[in-house]
């Protein structure tokens, strides 16, 4: 499987050629990006299913655009993400890769505001069944503003969606790299392995060096779990 991020709001700014908020711009870029992937993957006789990771906003403008332009790219599947920071409309968008100004300018209860709407823009995600699986749920993790205890209620909202909508999960590899653990936590994995919420691993490689990167360790962690309902399209 090979996806790439497509990430598109009415009132996101273009900090980052990977943000839209063209609607008619980013399916044109992606028409001929998925193209490209097929056509590559002919040429050297690669069966290549060809995905998007797209980032899901609480609004009606997103919903419209999903329904009318996501659906009709013609991809093999849709992974389900969040990489931003919103108030509870999704009206305010601030993508969490500049987060350092947003955590800079505001107080500690705006900020905790806005790493709860995080959690339970999760949980919607997870209910509109939009997607085949969900993407590093704890991403946040990384950041020290959603750290410690008190935003486990939260996590374990998504645990219960997950299992009541029987919506698969990855188990991102990627966050061996930076937090010395998957994305997400094994703690939550084993709760989700009890309640047999299909997985897939998933390496989230950028560079071909990451291709593969810590499955061997993973698959170590599900084996030990007994957990073998594998997400499958």
């Amino acid at each position: 499987g090979v996806s790439n991020h497509l990430t598109y709001h009415p009132k996101l700014e273009l900090r980052h050629p990977m943000y839209f908020n063209d609607a008619k711009k980013l399916t044109e870029t992606y028409k001929r990006n998925i193209e490209q992937i097929r056509e590559t993957g002919a040429k050297h006789k690669i069966e290549v299913l060809v995905g998007a990771e797209v980032d899901f906003f609480p609004c009606k403008e997103w919903r419209i655009f999903f329904e009318n332009d996501v659906t009709k790219l013609g991809l093999d599947y849709i992974i389900g993400s969040n990489h931003s920071f919103m108030n509870a409309d999704s009206s305010t968008v601030w993508p969490m890769f500049f987060a350092e100004e947003l955590l800079a300018t505001n107080s500690k209860e705006t900020i905790d505001g806005y790493v709860k709407n995080h959690w339970l823009t999760e949980v919607e995600m997870i209910k509109t069944g939009y997607f085949d699986f969900i993407a590093h749920m704890d991403y946040l993790k990384k950041m020290e503003v959603a750290q410690g205890k008190k935003w486990d209620e939260y996590k374990w909202r998504i645990i219960e969606t997950l299992a009541e909508h029987n919506q698969a999960y990855e188990i991102n590899a990627s966050g061996y790299n930076s937090v010395r653990e998957a994305f997400p936590a094994d703690w939550i994995i084993k709760e989700l392995a009890k309640k047999n919420v299909p997985v897939v691993i998933s390496d989230d490689s950028h560079r071909v060096s990451e291709v593969g990167q810590h499955f061997e360790i993973i698959e170590q962690m599900l084996e030990s779990l007994n957990y073998t309902n594998r997400f499958k399209l």
